[in-house]
């Protein structure tokens, strides 16, 4: 699996990347001692250092995600997303693979690429749930309906 041409690539770009951070972070400190403890030529050797450890975690994490991708169990949607068709097979599922389930009711909300789109402007969205949730939300489509009927009656 690791053995690709990308892989290998992406290994060796890490690898030499984080070799002369670390060089650099060595000639910064050699800067350093030469202007007698400079602070700011040894802050930026710790500097070079950190992001060379940091480029180094991050292959390891990227390595141990693709790892275990194979491995992960199937994603749950709590009901409101499923898996959009086709996809029920491959090993790893994302965001962009979600989708509203076609059996829900008109009025609701479309999701593109794992985003749940708001509801839209000229229908306010009526739910079951707090009362004063939906009074407020009542008050704000009226403020809104009389704000557009302001603008396309400019002579009021």
């Amino acid at each position: 699996m690791f053995v690709t041409p990308g892989w290998v690539g992406l290994t060796l770009f890490v690898w030499a990347a984080a070799v002369a951070m670390v060089l650099l972070g060595s000639w910064q400190l050699r800067v350093s001692n030469s202007k007698h403890f400079n602070l700011q030529n040894f802050g930026y050797a710790l500097q070079w250092w950190v992001f060379s450890a940091f480029v180094v975690l991050f292959w390891v994490k990227v390595i141990r995600d693709a790892w275990r991708g194979g491995a992960t169990a199937a994603p749950t949607t709590g009901g409101q997303l499923v898996v959009r068709a086709g996809q029920t097979g491959v090993a790893h599922v994302g965001p962009a693979d979600l989708v509203a389930p076609p059996d829900q009711p008109d009025g609701a909300p479309v999701v593109y690429r794992g985003y749940v789109m708001p509801q839209s402007a000229t229908r306010p969205a009526r739910s079951g749930g707090d009362p004063m949730h939906g009074s407020y939300n009542d008050y704000l489509w009226q403020l809104a309906l009389a704000d557009s009927a302001d603008r396309a009656d400019p002579e009021t």
